[in-house]
C-alpha cells in the first residue's frame, strides 16, 4: 500500500472530521469544553473501537473509516519522520493537525495493553518528527486558522509530552507558555480588533465571553504537560510503559505505579 496514495488530502480530512465531529458548535473549536475532552481522553471502548475503523458516522452510515489500516501501512513502510513527511508532503495548516492525530491519538485507542509498544516505539517517534517540523515551519502558531483555534493548536504539543526525551519537554513547556500569551493576549483587549483575521476575531469573542473557561484550559495543559515531565524528571522514562516494552521495573518505579502514580489513562 503506497503511503502517499493513502494518506491524501481527502483522507486527512477524514481524519479532522472524524476528530471533531462531536463538537457542538465552532466556539469549541477556540475553547473546547467538557464534551469534547471527555470524548478524546475518556471514550472508552467506543472511541477505541471507532479509531480502530469501525465507527458509523451519523452522517455517513454506511461508511467506515480507515485508519487502523493506515497505521498498519505506516508501521509496514518503516519510514521515519523526514521520508513520511517526504510522502506526505502537507502543505496545508489543518493537513499537518490530521498528520499528527494520525500519528499521535489515534494509535492510543487502536493500540493498548502488550500491543501498545508499537505506539511507543513506531508512532510517538513519527508524530514527534512531524510536531517538531511543523512548530520548526511556524505552522501552530503563525497559521491563523491553527493558532486561534485551540481545538486545533492543542494537539500539536502533546508528542513533545508523549516522549521520554527531557529536552523534548522543555521545549513543550514553551509553545504551552507561548499559547498561554496568546490567551491572555485576547483577555487584554477590551475592544473587538477590527484588523485582525477572521480566526483571531473570532478568538477574541469566544475567550472574551469565556474568560473563565479559557483560562481554564491553559492552566489544565499546562498542568498535564507538567506532570509528564514530573516524572522524566524522576525516572527518566515513564514506567507505566516498562510491560509492553520489555522493560524491567525498578523498585521506585514499582512503588510509584502501586501508589496511585500517573499512567495517563494507559491500559
Amino acid at each position: 500500500m503506497a503511503l502517499d496514495k493513502v494518506l491524501n488530502s481527502n483522507f486527512l480530512k477524514s481524519i479532522r472530521d472524524f476528530w471533531y465531529e462531536h463538537l457542538p458548535g465552532d466556539e469549541d473549536l477556540v475553547v473546547p469544553g467538557q464534551v469534547a475532552h471527555k470524548r478524546w481522553y475518556a471514550g472508552g471502548a467506543e472511541f477505541d473501537k471507532a479509531c480502530f475503523g469501525f465507527c458509523q458516522h451519523r452522517q455517513l452510515m454506511d461508511l467506515r473509516t480507515q485508519f487502523e489500516p493506515a497505521l498498519e501501512a505506516i508501521n509496514a513502510s518503516g519510514v521515519d519522520g523526514a521520508e513520511l513527511l517526504r510522502l506526505v508532503q502537507p502543505t496545508e495548516p489543518c493537513d499537518w493537525l490530521s498528520l499528527i492525530l494520525l500519528l499521535d491519538q489515534i494509535p492510543r485507542n487502536c493500540y493498548r495493553g502488550p500491543a501498545s509498544r508499537v505506539v511507543f516505539t513506531v508512532f510517538d517517534p513519527l508524530a514527534l518528527a512531524v510536531a517538531k517540523a511543523a512548530v520548526a515551519a511556524g505552522v501552530p502558531h503563525t497559521a491563523p486558522e491553527i493558532r486561534w483555534q485551540f481545538a486545533f493548536r492543542t494537539w500539536f504539543y502533546l508528542p513533545f509530552e508523549h516522549t521520554e526525551d527531557a529536552a523534548m519537554h522543555d521545549e513543550c513547556r514553551r509553545q504551552y507558555e507561548g499559547l498561554a500569551r496568546d490567551v491572555e493576549s485576547l483577555l487584554a483587549e477590551k475592544e473587538e480588533p477590527k484588523d485582525a483575521d477572521a480566526y483571531r476575531r473570532r478568538a477574541w469573542q469566544v475567550v472574551q465571553g469565556n474568560e473563565e473557561a479559557a483560562r481554564a484550559l491553559v492552566r489544565a495543559q499546562l498542568d498535564f504537560a507538567e506532570r509528564h515531565e514530573a516524572i522524566i524528571k524522576q525516572f527518566g522514562r515513564y514506567p507505566h510503559r516498562n510491560e509492553p516494552l520489555g522493560r524491567e521495573t525498578t523498585a521506585k518505579e514499582k512503588e510509584f505505579l502501586e501508589s496511585g502514580g500517573d499512567t495517563f489513562q494507559s491500559k
